[in-house]
């Protein structure tokens, strides 16, 4: 079941599907067409088969010369190991490339080490074949410095932050790019990466960003999520008396933030899915007060064509 952070790295790229050629031509060295059609199709890759195979995103590449795409680029946004994906990518590839009849590729966006590493490993298909995806890992993960690239694809330093906000020397710097490129998109969009930028972060990061000026400037009414000891303190029974009392409040506030960004991202994959919602049903999604709810909706909402097949 897709998490929060995973739908809404799935959504900054279907927001923005323009990243896909761009990392293509600059992190691997992909030819892809010159200003290229750009179509966000559909990400079902099942074909006369009876299991259903359908990867996070696909975005095809063309161009004005044939009706046909050039280059199919299936996108798989990777939280953790799962073992199935070597099973389940090999059949997006080949079913892709039967069903576009052109090129095709798997990206593979992978902003843990750990499982960037794993998913590197070549994927053994059989006696002389194997395959290998393309893996956006922190190492992958450029830092842009273009000030052009950054006005055209401000996701990039989201990405940056996400994956290099760690770093001793770089990290300083590349969350306060990350907070500059954030003011060039969406209010809804900018709180919903910030706090995909926070939850990747340590402690030590986590309070360098709150500490901020910029921060606090460009976002004086959001609550960023209380880092981990808040709920040790809560869960393991440390806290007490009016200290306990104020970490409980202070953790209902973050969860309460935290589905507000569930719901925020659902309703933005319904948007962009044309699903159309009454306002009952929106006012329905945004007062949502269950965690497994809005994970089930969301999980809906890739494949949803109406409001029918979201609510059951």
């Amino acid at each position: 079941m897709p998490s929060l952070e995973h739908a809404a790295l799935v959504e900054m790229f279907r927001s923005n599907p323009r990243l896909v050629p761009y990392l293509l031509r600059r992190v691997f060295a992909v030819p892809v067409p010159d200003e290229p059609t750009i179509t966000v199709a559909e990400a079902a890759l099942d074909q006369l088969t009876p299991i259903e195979f359908r990867a996070d995103l696909v975005v095809e590449l063309g161009d004005a010369a044939s009706d046909r795409p050039r280059l199919s680029a299936i996108l798989e946004v990777q939280l953790g190991v799962d073992e199935d994906k070597r099973f389940s990518w090999p059949a997006y590839l080949i079913v892709g490339r039967s069903r576009r009849r052109c090129e095709t590729c798997i990206i593979v966006l992978a902003p843990d080490p750990a499982v960037a590493a794993w998913a590197r490993q070549p994927i053994r298909i059989g006696p002389g074949n194997q395959l290998c995806v393309h893996v956006l890992g922190p190492a992958e993960i450029p830092i842009v410095d273009d000030a052009a690239a950054l006005a055209a694809y401000p996701e990039l330093a989201v990405l940056a932050a996400i994956a290099h906000g760690n770093e001793p020397e770089r990290g300083l710097p590349v969350l306060r790019q990350a907070i500059a490129a954030l003011d060039a998109l969406d209010n809804k969009d900018a709180e919903i990466y910030l706090h995909l930028i926070y939850k990747a972060l340590g402690e030590p990061m986590r309070a360098a960003l709150r500490d901020l000026r910029m921060l606090r400037e460009q976002f004086p009414d959001v609550t960023l999520e209380l880092p981990g000891f808040v709920y040790e303190l809560i869960e393991g029974g440390e806290a007490r008396g009016e200290a306990r009392g104020e970490a409980r409040g202070e953790a209902r506030g973050a969860v309460r933030g935290e589905l507000h960004g569930r719901a925020v991202v659902l309703l933005k994959i319904l948007d962009h899915g044309g699903v159309a919602l009454t306002p009952e049903q929106r006012a329905r999604i945004e007062g949502c007060d269950s965690q497994a709810q809005l994970d089930l909706w969301v999980e809906r909402a890739f494949s949803a064509k109406t409001a029918a097949d979201l609510f059951g």
